[in-house]
């Protein structure tokens, strides 16, 4: 037997090991005690039970081997500790086994952990999920610095475009009443001014320039909506979630993924909301789609579309996904889950997609099912059951009416002068608007006379929105009701908590004009 000498950092209320009776064992407490051991020198390995230091930082401290202890085997919490530079994980009752095989130094420990196919798809998870984290930090940022300049351009699109349709009832009325006037010199005049103008084909093209640049700012809308589904990675990040907003950012990402000509039929229905992880369900979805996708092979065939659709049935929410491919045979169906199974290994499928979505799915609680016929097609179908409390109606929410004497005040914080002039002109008529640029104005505004509506930017040059609306409600709670948030996107997570907590007093930058204004009224009134 080969005498050891340990050095052991541990906690000590954990279980102790029984260590062989001729080792030298050497306790320690946190990174100052260990650093105090370790300049010592003499030791064959560290011992390092779970919770106790930071390993990472231990590891910099050391150039010996490090064990790293833990009270219960978990796949994931492995993982994290072999990427920190560990060289072996293993439960406190094998800790002695281990130490007494020897040959600390493992060429590749993360390697070998992965041979057994369920910690290869826990890896595989793991770096889906690094990836989704990384993608939701940059759509947070995208969807801030995007929003808000798009909100004030389709905001004036919207508003030239009612502007225009005036502008076009003005001049037919003009040019009857020219007509009616019998001065056919004058008419003739008018008319060779308006043929020259190409009028009224230019107003109809100037209308079709507007809606075709309105379109394109949805699409961008969109785009940056599809990119927040995936903000929060993590998938203890659980919330209300509409699966049919899930399920479209998927199929906008799988779109953007597409090298091949495959047509995607999308047909969903108003599902009520389950308890889920927005980003992980859309990864889910995002794996079955790119999977029916691939099935097509690298020709497809003319007219080669994805049947997509989502409904509402006993409780459970139902997707489905159908494609006409080339089918899986009869042989191959009970494999399909299986980690690294792949038909299509020449477009680089790794296998993993379906295995991680089948974890993901079950993880909420749902079944993920598949049926196919070789030459014929596929279709995967996802149920997800409806907490019992989303399947009730939910309850009108009571307005209290107020009598508003004379016009109603509104006060309007924004630090973007494009953006208050926009909304300006699409609230014209509903009230005074008073227009101030940061929270320290608007504060001295609300001090003096307590507007009838505050809409307010969530961020703001001196402070936030959420901050001002605090500090309001903390002196005067009766006005709490009187905000209303703009916002191209929460910056942080205090940020997305407090548009989570208000959703019912949240507009989306860019918002519909019509909207805006019907919220406004609403509120108002």
């Amino acid at each position: 037997m080969p005498s050891l000498t340990v050095l052991e950092i541990r906690n000590p209320t954990a279980p102790r090991p029984e260590w062989v009776a001729d080792w030298e064992i050497v306790e320690t407490e946190g990174l100052l005690g260990l650093g105090e051991a370790l300049s010592s020198g003499g030791f064959d390995v560290v011992v390092v039970h779970e919770g106790t230091v930071e390993v990472e930082s231990l590891i910099k401290m050391t150039a010996l081997p490090v064990l790293y202890c833990v009270n219960r085997w978990d796949a994931e919490v492995a993982i994290r500790a072999f990427r920190t530079g560990v060289c072996d994980v293993v439960r406190v009752e094998e800790l002695v086994a281990r130490c007494l095989e020897g040959d600390f130094a493992s060429a590749d420990p993360l390697d070998s952990l992965l041979t057994d196919e369920g910690s290869w798809l826990l890896h595989a998870d793991l770096l889906e999920r690094e990836k989704l984290a990384t993608l939701g930090e940059l759509a947070t940022g995208m969807a801030h610095s995007i929003n808000n300049p798009a909100a004030w351009v389709v905001t004036n699109l919207n508003e030239l475009q009612l502007s225009l349709t005036e502008l076009y009832a003005l001049l037919e009325s003009s040019l009857e009443l020219v007509r009616e006037s019998g001065d056919s010199e004058r008419v003739q005049e008018i008319e060779a001014q308006a043929k020259s103008a190409y009028y009224p084909q230019n107003i109809q093209d100037m209308r079709d320039m507007i809606t075709e640049s309105l379109e394109g700012m949805r699409r961008i809308r969109d785009i940056v909506g599809d990119l927040k589904g995936f903000q929060r990675a993590d998938e203890d990040e659980w919330m209300p979630t509409n699966v049919s907003k899930a399920l479209g950012t998927a199929v906008e990402m799988a779109k953007s993924q597409m090298i091949l000509p495959v047509k995607i039929d999308l047909e969903i229905t108003d599902c009520p909301p389950i308890n889920a992880s927005p980003g992980r369900l859309a990864q889910a979805f995002l794996n079955v789609l790119l999977n029916a996708i691939q099935s097509y092979g690298s020709q497809p065939k003319p007219k080669a579309s994805v049947s997509v659709s989502c409904t509402t049935d006993s409780g459970r929410v139902c997707v489905r996904v159908q494609d006409l491919g080339t089918g899986i045979p009869e042989d191959q169906i009970s494999r399909v889950f299986d980690p690294f199974f792949t038909l299509h290994e020449s477009k680089g499928s790794t296998g993993l997609g379906l295995a991680i979505s089948r974890e993901i799915i079950h993880r909420h609680g749902g079944e993920i099912q598949v049926q196919s016929e070789e030459g014929v097609g596929t279709t995967v179908e996802i149920q997800l059951p409806v907490p019992v409390q989303f399947q009730q109606e939910p309850a009108e929410k009571e307005v209290a009416e107020e009598e508003l004497s004379g016009l109603p005040r509104i006060l309007l914080v924004d630090d973007e002068p494009p953006m208050t002039r926009a909304i300006r002109r699409v609230l014209k008529g509903l009230g005074e608007i008073t227009v101030t640029h940061s929270a320290f104005d608007a504060r001295e505004q609300i001090q003096s006379e307590a507007p009838d509506l505050i809409l307010c930017d969530l961020y703001l040059p001196d402070q936030t929105g959420m901050e001002l609306f605090e500090e309001v409600c903390s002196a005067r709670p009766e006005l709490e009701e009187r905000f209303l948030f703009l916002t191209g996107g929460a910056k942080e997570k205090k940020g997305e908590q407090f548009l989570e907590e208000h959703a019912d007093q949240v507009i989306e930058k860019p918002f519909d004009s019509e909207d805006l204004r019907q919220q406004v009224e609403t509120r108002l009134n």
